[in-house]
């Protein structure tokens, strides 16, 4: 109302001046009248405009951002408070809890998690800007991963990102409500220099100076990308994409022909195991890899195969929890699992296209999962909890106790 009343002071003035009426005692007093309308109205829009402005999301940009300062305590104010700002990335503590063995955790598994998911992407236009591109080696697991790595930058830091022509071909036609664009000459003309996923992230952090652009704090940041990177690993940051899961199962849904498919095969299964209980079913999807991954997880990782003391586990796990669940398995081995796992409440659901059986593995109400990218991505763009093999360290690492994300001892 202080800075109304500064700004517009004739106004005021004129109020104050409102000419005078007959000898008629009611005159006064609608005169008062009108002034109090006058300054409640305006002290009205005062407060509305206040709240509009904190309130409404603002289209920020690093080249255009409203900067807010706190306001300067008042002389007689003898103690005033000092807000501290939040850091933007998790402490390790806070991740992992205090319950969680940190001596099993090498600090450099573990990337600093963002503590503001989603930022707004409003650079993606500005074609002046540096952005990352990502190698599309790998099947199709890999392929998802490398995409949605792509966008967990975007969404941290801000920055510009494109998918190269080859990723779009092979993972576009199976899912038509990509973001991301594809890298063309005119807005993204090519990558200066080639890093790591995870080499990058941190660079990107130190770049930025640890501060991050978020809706939480609209200052105005410089732009924490230096040199167009072209990202050349297999890079799948399982725990910095979880809390972006609900997101990235819109953003990757199948087309309405697959999920119709994948729907009928799964069905199809299921009968072999209904019966006249009233009880509801849990349907707990398994995906199952085997074939090259038994061969590269021992050279690699240095383990053997999952034995069976592993499903048994895991299966018993929602056997204890659900009164009537129904397990239904895919994988690059049919053989082996009809011969293995097939029982009362355990069918075979795959098939031989990997889309459509990535797809059925997302209509869970929960999930089980061995190695491998394939069967992460699956999982993740379902629902429910997902169990995997925790072998306390690599392939699979997570940084923080999650809800959903159930580590379960392999042997």
């Amino acid at each position: 109302l202080a800075s109304v009343i500064e700004a517009s002071p004739s106004l005021f003035l004129s109020l104050s001046v409102l000419p005078s009426f007959s000898s008629n005692k009611s005159r006064p007093s609608t005169l008062m009248m009108q002034r109090k309308t006058v300054y409640v109205l305006l002290m009205t829009a005062g407060v509305f405009s206040l709240l509009v402005f904190h309130l409404v999301p603002m289209n920020m940009s690093y080249n255009t951002k409203f900067v807010r300062y706190m306001t300067a305590p008042m002389a007689d104010t003898p103690h005033p408070v000092v807000c501290t700002p939040v850091k933007p990335f998790y402490t390790e503590t806070e991740l992992k809890g205090p319950k969680m063995n940190k001596s099993l955790l090498p600090e450099a598994w573990c990337l600093p998690q963002s503590r503001y998911l989603p930022l707004p992407t409003d650079n993606m236009h500005n074609c002046s800007l540096p952005y990352v591109s990502m190698s599309t080696n790998g099947r199709l697991g890999n392929k998802m991963c490398q995409y949605m790595s792509l966008a967990l930058l975007r969404k941290v830091f801000g920055i510009r990102v494109a998918m190269v022509e080859g990723m779009k071909h092979q993972i576009g036609p199976f899912f038509p409500k990509l973001s991301i664009p594809v890298e063309d000459h005119k807005c993204f003309p090519g990558h200066n220099t080639t890093s790591d996923y995870n080499d990058l992230y941190l660079k990107l952090i130190e770049w930025s100076g640890g501060r991050l652009p978020s809706i939480a704090d609209s200052q105005l940041y410089p732009y924490p990308l230096k040199v167009s990177t072209y990202v050349q690993d297999y890079p799948c940051p399982r725990t910095l994409l979880l809390p972006l899961r609900d997101h990235f199962r819109e953003e990757l849904s199948f087309q309405p022909e697959t999920m119709k498919k994948a729907r009928q095969m799964l069905d199809d299964a299921l009968k072999t195991v209904r019966d006249n209980s009233t009880q509801p079913m849990t349907v707990i999807t398994v995906h199952i890899r085997r074939t090259d991954y038994i061969t590269y997880i021992t050279y690699r990782h240095h383990l053997l195969p999952l034995r069976m003391i592993y499903f048994a586990k895991a299966f018993n796990y929602y056997r204890l929890r659900y009164a009537r669940p129904v397990f239904a398995m895919t994988s690059d081995d049919p053989k082996w699992c009809k011969e293995n796992l097939v029982d009362k409440d355990v069918v075979f659901a795959g098939g031989d296209d990997p889309v459509v059986d990535m797809a059925i593995l997302t209509l869970g109400d929960h999930h089980v999962i061995t190695y491998g990218t394939y069967g992460f991505v699956s999982a993740f763009l379902g629902r429910g909890t997902i169990v995997f093999p925790d072998t306390y360290g690599e392939p699979y690492t997570y940084c923080f106790n999650s809800t959903f994300f159930q580590p379960l001892y392999r042997d």
